[in-house]
């Protein structure tokens, strides 16, 4: 009985690392995606003094534990305060508005919804 529980459990822990290993994996491969994507769809000023705000889109690992880890989309630099104005809009000092892009919220949204139909696909099939 106890070779019964002793196997079990084996398996159980190599599972549950296998799944650990593929869920990193597919969180990793998503945000380097969602970091493209945002990138090639964040607009550019050709007035820049030439640091674009699509240049500064970046991502990192933020926690990194034995079972676990975090990534974080960000913009770098200076040009982390137009990422909400851009993605959303703002209103003008003379009145008016200048409509947002959605180009944040768009790629995260897909992006998200890719990250779960694969892992749940590579916890189905095991790879």
């Amino acid at each position: 009985m106890s070779e019964l529980a002793d196997t079990l459990t084996k398996a159980l822990i190599d599972y549950g690392e296998q799944v650990d290993k593929l869920v990193d994996e597919k969180a990793k491969a998503t945000m380097k995606e969602l970091v493209s994507n945002t990138k090639k769809d964040a607009p550019v000023n050709s007035l820049s003094d030439g640091e674009h705000y699509r240049d500064q889109i970046s991502s990192k690992t933020l926690k990194s534990g034995s079972h676990s880890k975090s990534y974080l989309w960000y913009v770098n630099g200076d040009k982390y305060r137009l990422a909400h104005l851009l993605n959303n809009g703002h209103a003008l000092r003379n009145g008016g508005r200048i409509p947002g892009d959605n180009h944040i919220t768009r790629n995260a949204q897909v992006a998200i919804d890719n990250y779960e139909r694969e892992v749940k696909e590579a916890i189905q099939n095991g790879s």
